[in-house]
C-alpha cells in the first residue's frame, strides 16, 4: 500500500465523523503538501529520511510554524491509523514526527470603553449591518452563525434566539479554486445553544417582519459572512 492509498483509506473512515468543510480541508492539504512528496512511497519503505525531506520541503515553502504543525499533525494522524492497524495490515514502523515550535496568536479585543461607544453608535443606526454587529456584541455569536440565522430561530414571545447552524465558505468540491457558501452545523455540539435577547434587539428584529424561512440578514439567500465582516471593519473605522 502506498501513502496515497493509506490517506484515502483513513479519510474514508474519518468522513463518517467529519464535517464537509473539514473533509475538503484535509484533502486540499494532503494534495498540496503531503502526497506530492510522499504519496507514491510504499508505506513499508517509508523511512525517517523521507520524513526529513518532507520537512525540508515545508521549510523551503516558508510556511509559518503553525501551518507546518497543522500539516504534520494531519500526516501523523493517518500514519498512526496504519501503525495501530486501523486501516489495514499493520506496518508498525517507528517514525518520529517533530512538531515545530508554534506561537499562540492572540487577538486584541475591544476595550470596555470602545465597546460602549460602539454600542451607542450602532443603536441609533437602522441598517441591517448595524443590527448584525449589535447581535454579535450582545450575544457573542460568530459571524457565520449570524448570517445563517432564520426567523424561525427567534422566539419573540420568550425573547430568545436558537443557534442551530452556521454559514461558512469552503473550496468547491469539483477541484475549482473558487469557493462556495455552505450551511452546516455549528463548530461544536456545545455551540448549539439558546440565547436570551434584550428587549431593544427583539423590537428591531420584529420590525424586519420576515417569513419564518427567510434569513434574518439576506432574505431568501443568506448574507455572505465576508460581506458582514467588511462592514464591521468599516463601522470600526467610523
Amino acid at each position: 500500500m502506498k501513502v496515497s492509498a493509506l490517506f484515502e483509506a483513513w479519510l474514508c473512515l474519518r468522513n463518517k465523523k467529519l464535517k464537509i468543510n473539514s473533509q475538503v480541508k484535509y484533502e486540499k492539504i494532503a494534495e498540496k503538501w503531503i502526497l506530492p512528496s510522499l504519496g507514491e512511497v510504499a508505506i513499508e519503505q517509508l523511512c525517517q529520511w523521507d520524513i526529513k525531506r518532507f520537512y525540508d520541503k515545508l521549510n523551503t515553502a516558508r510556511l509559518s510554524p503553525n501551518s507546518q504543525a497543522y500539516i504534520i499533525r494531519l500526516f501523523s494522524a493517518f500514519w498512526k491509523a496504519n501503525k495501530n492497524n486501523i486501516v489495514g495490515p499493520s506496518k508498525n514502523l517507528d517514525l518520529t514526527f517533530v512538531m515545530p515550535r508554534t506561537c499562540k496568536v492572540t487577538k486584541e479585543g475591544l476595550s470596555f470603553l470602545n465597546s460602549q461607544k460602539l454600542q451607542k453608535y450602532l443603536l441609533v443606526r437602522t441598517d441591517a449591518y448595524s443590527l448584525a454587529v449589535l447581535l454579535a456584541l450582545f450575544t457573542g455569536m460568530r459571524l457565520g452563525e449570524i448570517c445563517a440565522l432564520q426567523f424561525r430561530d427567534i422566539d419573540f414571545e420568550r425573547r430568545t434566539l436558537s443557534v442551530n447552524r452556521t454559514l461558512f465558505r469552503m473550496q468547491a468540491l469539483n477541484g475549482n479554486r473558487r469557493t462556495q457558501l455552505m450551511l452546516g452545523s455549528p463548530k461544536t455540539q456545545s455551540s448549539c445553544r439558546e440565547i436570551p435577547l434584550q428587549r431593544n434587539l427583539i423590537c428591531r428584529l420584529m420590525a424586519l417582519n420576515g417569513n419564518k424561512d427567510d434569513f434574518v440578514f439576506g432574505g431568501a439567500k443568506p448574507m455572505d459572512p465576508r460581506t458582514l465582516q467588511n462592514h464591521f471593519k468599516k463601522i470600526l473605522k467610523e
